[in-house]
């Protein structure tokens, strides 16, 4: 009995290997100094795809926001406001530009924080 224990963990060792060899011939390998000073390689996390667009979409969220407190702050409350008046009474392109531009609470509050460094 004790023979075919070891048998299959020596066989589950190995699996785990191949397994490991396989992901970083696919993904590459980093080395890692561990706690006795030996380097080891480990193989790369590769990133779900899931993530690749989220971040973009988080950066470009992020930078329509940025554009947005700074329009605010070089024109003004009123005149920015103005604008999106003008484009709520536009056609279709106009009306969704309006509403991706219109001024919501982490605009407003982004412009008040950078408005003093402005001018």
């Amino acid at each position: 009995m004790g023979s075919v224990k070891t048998t299959r963990s020596f066989e589950e060792r190995i699996r785990s290997i191949d397994r490991n060899r396989q992901t970083m011939d696919a993904n590459g390998y980093r080395a890692v100094m561990g706690r006795d000073g030996l380097l080891q390689m480990k193989a790369k996390r590769r990133m779900p795809r899931l993530m690749l667009p989220l971040r973009l979409l988080l950066a470009a969220a992020i930078m329509v926001t940025v554009f947005k407190v700074f329009l605010l702050l070089r024109l003004g409350e009123g005149e920015y406001l103005a604008h999106l008046d003008s484009l709520h009474a536009g056609g279709i392109v106009e009306r969704a530009g309006a509403w991706v531009m219109q001024a919501d609470v982490v605009t407003l509050w982004l412009a008040q924080l950078f408005a003093p460094i402005v001018g």
